[in-house]
């Protein structure tokens, strides 16, 4: 067996040199990039988070809008030049309504502009909507949703 230098002896045989545990500097930069990490998926979910309810909350009074010009087209004379506004409950919230109603270069068509805000925030728009609106012909025959034409068929019989 040939001789093994005394300071030679401890390395080889307890492996210093082959393997060696992470200093504190490395474990304290690992830990500093995981937490940059972390914050940049949380600040990236919250902002996901922040624009989904806006895309919501505008998509609803995009709704009351619609339903506020459908109001304005199915009434049966044209909306008189001015301002209206209103209320309306829709999916569990209180909305505000603005409709600023002008005349247009054509005859018989107005424009009206449709403002919705929170009932509790009518100053804050969230959706504005440009309808259009002329008056019903006399030929235009509104069909009855209800289903009672159709029932009333029915007991007629063949």
């Amino acid at each position: 067996m040939p001789a093994i230098p005394m300071g030679a002896w401890n390395k080889v045989s307890y492996g210093i040199n082959s393997s060696r545990g992470f200093t504190l500097i490395e474990v304290l930069v690992a830990l500093v990039v995981a937490t940059l990490g972390i914050l940049a998926v949380t600040g990236t979910v919250l902002t996901t988070s922040r624009i989904t309810n806006l895309l919501q909350e505008q998509s609803l009074a995009h709704f009351v809008a619609m339903n506020v010009a459908t109001d304005f087209r199915l009434a049966p004379q044209l909306p008189d030049v001015g301002s209206q506004d209103g209320d309306a409950e829709f999916a569990g919230n209180d909305w505000r309504w603005f409709a600023d109603i002008s005349e247009t270069q054509v005859e018989g068509l107005r424009r009206i502009e449709i403002r919705v805000a929170y009932a509790a925030e009518p100053d804050k728009t969230i959706t504005d909507l440009v309808a259009f609106v002329s008056p019903s012909s006399p030929e235009m025959q509104f069909r009855d949703w209800t289903g009672s034409q159709q029932r009333r068929n029915l007991q007629a019989g063949p």
